[in-house]
């Protein structure tokens, strides 16, 4: 694995991270979403990747969506954060922290050595 597929990987992994965070800030429908996350850095994100997601945060109560009319064409299904999706961020970004400072650790006693 190379250093490009291993920076892919982890930015693949903070993904459902990066949408409760965006939905967090303001409600959204998919595609909106989608054009917030590919502007944040992920890539060409499709919508086969991310519909499969909002479904899985939906189903594990940590957003929520209601169809919302629209007067310029269809009714779009717009998702927001749940309260337990906001604590989902305050502990998922607790334990990102802290490996990202046993990370530094590591590293500085790699260059140490």
């Amino acid at each position: 694995m190379d250093e490009s597929e291993i920076a892919s990987t982890v930015t693949r992994s903070l993904l459902p991270l990066a949408a409760l965070i965006t939905l967090e800030q303001n409600p959204l429908h998919g595609y909106a979403l989608m054009g917030q996350l590919r502007n944040l850095g992920f890539g060409n994100l499709k919508s086969g990747t991310l519909y499969p997601l909002l479904r899985k945060l939906q189903d594990d109560n940590l957003i929520d969506a209601e169809w919302v009319l629209s007067e310029s064409g269809p009714a779009k299904k717009s998702f927001c954060v749940t309260a337990s999706g906001k604590t989902a961020i305050g502990h998922i970004n607790a334990t990102l922290l802290e490996q990202l400072v046993k990370l530094r650790i590591m590293n500085s006693e790699e260059i140490q050595s």
